[in-house]
Order: structure tokens, then sequence, then C-alpha cells
């Protein structure tokens, strides 16, 4: 059975309205949880990747990497278990 187009209409209303609802029902939830509104949450997030590409950059730039390749190797060598161990027993002496 079709339904018509103001069925259709008022089910997408009725469908609408609970969206929002559940929306402002998060944003409450968000606010009592994190202490800040949903959005300034988002530009948190937003800031905080845009810190993380421009320090991947710089590292990038300051060592000369210049591919994916170049970049996973660097991290390779400098996030190993080994590298580490080297590391903390020259910052002892």
């Amino acid at each position: 059975m079709n339904k018509s187009i103001t069925e259709q209409i008022e089910e997408l209303q009725a469908e609408n309205m609970r969206l929002k609802t559940l929306e402002k029902i998060l944003d409450k939830i968000i606010k009592s949880e994190f202490g800040i509104e949903r959005k300034k949450l988002h530009k948190i997030i937003e800031k905080q990747q845009s810190f993380k590409a421009e320090f991947i950059e710089r590292i990038a730039d300051f060592y000369g990497l210049e591919s994916e390749q170049d970049y996973r190797d660097f991290l390779e060598m400098f996030c190993s278990e080994d590298f580490i161990n080297y590391y903390n027993e020259k910052a002892e002496v």
C-alpha cells in the first residue's frame, strides 16, 4: 500500500522532530559529562587535529622526510623499544 504525499510529509516531520529532540538530549549529556557545549568540544577536537598535522609537518621538514615511506621509516626507528632503551640509558648518565 502506497502512502500519500501528505502521509510521507507528516512522517518526515515527525522524524525530524524526534531527531531534534535527540540532538538536544545529546547536547545536555555532553554538557553534563564534559562541562562544555558540543560545538566547543568539536572545536577542541578540530584544533587538536590541526596541531597534530602541523607537528607531523614540522617533524617531516626538520628531518627531511619527503615521502610516506620516509615517515614510516622514521617512526620505525625512533619509536622502537631499542631506541627507547638507548635513550633511557644515555639520559641517566
